[in-house]
């Protein structure tokens, strides 16, 4: 039986009236103003008890959503602020309404809560709780944090005439809150499979927070989470390694190792063995600048000092070679310069016995002339001083051939002390010095590589950690936070992206890389391939076209591995072309071969770095305002992979600014299946203190546009400008405080834009900031130069920002 309202002391004259408290509330209000009330359990407002009266006038007037439930039915009321989550499917339609017709679809889940307290079991609270609802035309995942408190009302069974709910929607909190954990739990993995050691300690006694799999292989694999250094690593103590980090932790100052020398036990309870190690020990600080731990990166580099220590061992006994072995032999009288050669001296020259006759005159002609009067002073030198002479230097044979070649003498003295004669040996080591600039050219690469992805990763780790800060800021139900999600996981892709190159090329150097060959047609891995590719290209804004034949061509290859082929040199035509470029791939058949052509309108290739392109880490030295460059390490792999197929790849370029055309050829099956007809598809679809004006200037997009949120959200007045021309316009046109300027953007660098402003009247006063990956001394030096206040490293803390701004105000 329902309960009716009642309230013995109101007339029926009072009863039609409107009664006092249904005024104002909102559309809510109006609607239970206006509603008819006599089909409800509740009947006219005006015969309400006073405890409903009351509550339903406190929910009115609230800002904060709440619901009531009254009755044997539980009838529904509700203010404007609940009525906002509820959707058009319950709204206007639940007011008065037994609950359970309305909220059929989580009755097994409120009914009972409702009833615990209609029956006294007391006041609820539910935090967090999931209740799946329909509204919007869809079923969506609801989550709510509420209390239901009992309604007092002494006419009603048991005294409790219903509930009142206070509720809070926490869906958007849910969501974000899963995403950034998702995001956490895959850095952590990049942590777990980063290929150098890294460990965390915290405090001043450096307690172990974290260490990865490459920390723990170089340690031994010992228990050292929750331990000190001194209580787990004793003898990392007694090689200083704790006053090391006591001298990091008390100046706040980063130290950097390369090769550096650590005895421990590789194996518990094995022998001692030395390892050599490249490593640096980072401070981590607070908001307040105090330090509260150590970020320790490195990698065991003791294979590459054993190499060179075996290549100082190889050159002393090349050294003893050249001092005993007959390799060309020669003899000079110093008094009247007559000069003997053995037989092997003629071809080390390029001369012959019959036609050249050995003099100090002729000899002399043979050196290269960039090297004579440094060979001259030298020897004289050693003569004067009674000791051996050995110089490397270049000779000139007659046909124009350099060859380098190690030259050991010494002479031998007259009583007086008077020179004789000298004689020695003379080796070719051409060879050798081609395996040294190899070492060396090995070298800069490898510093280069390691440099531009250190640069690389910081890229993608400035719009995540904007994007993770102004999840925290702005309101959950804002779009900016679906923003901000697909930000991080575009970056977080490029990241993975670029860390299954890595291991790609580390299997093919060493041979661990197999293909899983199958029958398939070339245009699977062309559409994959663009799929892949496509978001790159759309972030330049370039217009892509892809041509295929009206026939299908078929070949055995692997379907993923192609897919990464052609997914590289796209990619690779996206990074270097310059925004809103034009990217063709064509596809033709030849033969027996098919022939995949892709053409940019990009920066292009001088003509002498083309065969450098498709070498291991090699690049081609790039201008400074074009900042996608790679890593030298996709068409490389692109190579590598193609030839695993029997195929090939070619660079071809008029030069720089003349874009360039990369053609792939793979050997086809004789099968050719007809298509219905051929398939041209283009475009993107083929396959701290508020108030400053603030410009940011970053070529990355990404970048640029969640640090420009960030700072809106701070309260400040912010411009974008995406390469450097554009950051004057800005700049000339809002005469902005302060400037952020990336280094490294087209059109004009960062460097120069500096300059132009700092020129400007109004640029005389400004801040500013230069924000970029590189973060060396010289890179500061040069930053400072060009008329920089400040040198910040990516990701850009919000914490660095606000400081800045509170220095300037």
């Amino acid at each position: 039986m329902n309960q009716k309202p009642s309230d013995p002391e109101r007339s029926p004259a009072q009863a039609k009236a409107v009664p006092d408290f249904l005024a104002g509330g909102g559309e809510m209000g109006a609607l239970m103003r206006a509603h008819d009330w006599r089909g409800s359990s509740l009947g006219p407002p005006a015969l309400w008890p006073q405890a409903l009266r009351t509550v339903v006038r406190l929910m009115l007037n609230s800002g904060h959503p709440m619901y009531i439930w009254w009755g044997a039915d539980r009838a529904c009321l509700y203010n404007d602020a609940y009525r906002e989550s509820i959707g058009p499917e319950r709204h206007p339609g639940s007011l008065g309404r037994p609950a359970r017709e309305v909220w059929d679809e989580i009755w097994h889940v409120i009914g009972p809560q409702i009833e615990q307290v209609m029956s006294g079991g007391g006041a609820t609270w539910h935090v967090n709780q999931l209740l799946p609802i329909t509204r919007h035309g869809r079923r969506e995942d609801v989550y709510w944090t509420y209390s239901y408190s009992p309604i007092d009302d002494e006419h009603a069974p048991g005294g409790i005439g219903g509930v009142l709910v206070v509720c809070t929607e926490t869906t958007q909190q849910m969501v974000a809150a899963r995403r950034l954990a998702t995001e956490r739990d895959r850095l952590a993995q990049l942590f777990e499979q980063a290929p150098t050691f890294m460990a965390l300690l915290r405090g001043p006694d450096h307690r172990f927070e974290i260490a990865n799999p490459g920390y723990l292989r170089l340690i031994g694999h010992r228990q050292v989470l929750g331990r000190t250094l001194a209580e787990a690593l004793p003898e990392a103590v007694e090689q200083g390694y704790l006053a090391r980090l006591d001298q990091v932790f008390a100046s706040g100052e980063a130290f950097a190792a390369s090769g550096a020398k650590f005895s421990v036990e590789a194996v518990p309870g094995g022998p001692v063995v030395e390892r050599c190690l490249d490593f640096v020990c980072q401070p981590i600080k607070d908001a307040d600048g105090t330090v509260t731990g150590i970020f320790v990166e490195g990698a065991d580099v003791t294979e590459r000092e054993q190499a060179q220590e075996q290549l100082r061992i190889e050159r002393e006994r090349l050294d003893l070679a050249l001092g005993a072995g007959r390799m060309g032999a020669y003899d000079m009288n110093l008094r009247d310069g007559a000069l003997w050669w053995s037989p092997q001296m003629y071809p080390l020259f390029g001369v012959s016995a019959e036609d050249f006759v050995p003099t100090p005159e002729g000899v002399l002609a043979l050196i290269h002339p960039d090297e004579r009067d440094t060979f001259l002073r030298m020897r004289t030198q050693a003569i004067a001083e009674h000791r051996p002479f050995f110089h490397e230097f270049r000779i000139q044979r007659p046909d124009g051939t350099p060859v380098w070649v190690g030259h050991r003498g010494q002479a031998e003295y007259d009583a007086e002390g008077r020179p004789l004669r000298s004689f020695g040996v003379t080796m070719d080591i051409s060879e050798r010095k081609q395996v040294e600039d190899m070492l060396r050219d090995a070298d800069r690469k490898k510093d280069r590589f390691i440099a531009v992805l250190a640069h690389e990763l910081r890229n993608p780790l400035a719009p995540i950690r904007n994007a993770i800060y102004l999840l925290r800021r702005i309101d959950a139900a804002d779009p900016k936070v679906g923003w901000c999600h697909d930000v991080i996981d575009r970056q977080v892709m490029q990241m993975a992206r670029l860390l299954d190159d890595l291991l790609d090329v580390s299997r093919l150097t060493r041979g661990q890389l197999r293909l899983r060959l199958q029958p398939l047609g070339l245009a699977s891995a062309i559409e994959q391939a663009v799929e892949i590719a496509q978001p790159l290209i759309d972030a330049g804004g370039h217009a892509l076209t892809v041509t295929l034949p009206a026939q299908s061509l078929d070949l055995e290859g692997d379907l993923t591995r192609l897919a990464q082929v052609f997914s590289n040199v796209l990619i690779n035509a996206a990074k270097y072309t310059p925004a809103r470029g034009a990217i063709a791939l064509d596809v033709q058949r030849q033969g027996d071969e098919a022939v995949v052509t892709v053409t940019d309108s990009g920066i292009g290739i001088a003509p002498q770095h083309l065969a450098q392109i498709f070498e291991m880490f090699g690049q081609v030295e790039s201008a400074l305002d074009h900042s996608q460059g790679g890593q030298g390490i996709g068409l490389s792999l692109a190579k590598g992979l193609l030839q695993m197929h029997g195929g090939t790849i070619s660079a071809f370029s008029e030069g720089v600014g003349k874009g360039s055309r990369f053609e792939i050829r793979l050997p086809l099956t004789p099968r050719t299946a007809p298509a219905d007809s051929a398939e041209a598809r283009t475009g993107p679809g083929a396959l701290a203190e508020p108030g400053y004006r603030i410009l940011i200037a970053d070529d990355l997009r990404d970048t640029a546009d969640s640090l420009a949120l960030l700072l809106e959200a701070m309260g400040h007045v912010v411009e974008v400008a995406y390469d450097g021309e554009q950051a004057l316009r800005l700049a000339g046109a809002m005469q902005p405080e302060v400037v952020l300027l990336d280094l490294g953007m087209p059109r004009l660098n960062g460097y120069e834009a500096c300059r132009q402003i700092r020129a400007t009247p109004w640029g005389a006063a400004a801040t500013l900031v230069a924000q970029t990956g590189w973060g060396q001394a010289h890179d500061r030096e040069r930053t400072r130069a060009a008329g920089f206040d400040h040198h910040l490293i990516k990701p850009v803390q919000p914490e660095a920002l606000v400081a800045l701004f509170r220095r300037r105000a």
